[in-house]
């Protein structure tokens, strides 16, 4: 599962979590592409919003990108 797979999952728009987080649009793109980049306080702040242990949004946000066949990564 991917980030963007969960904010999709939980029915939440990113315009919606921008404003909670305080980030411009761009910046969420960015850590729905490279959610390594994401900065501690808007993960942690992410834990609230989405309602879900710290554990599984670190997991989803540091697990590495499988590569896919053509090597490309997902």
């Amino acid at each position: 599962m991917t980030l963007r797979n969960l904010i999709r999952e939980k029915k939440i728009s990113q315009l919606w979590l921008c404003d909670r987080l305080d980030i411009t649009r761009p910046t969420m793109r960015k850590y729905l592409d490279h959610p390594k980049e994401m900065r501690i306080k808007h993960l942690m702040k992410l834990v609230d919003l989405l309602d879900v242990p710290k554990g599984t949004l670190l997991s989803i946000c540091l697990t590495p990108k499988k590569e896919k066949k053509d090597g490309y990564k997902n």
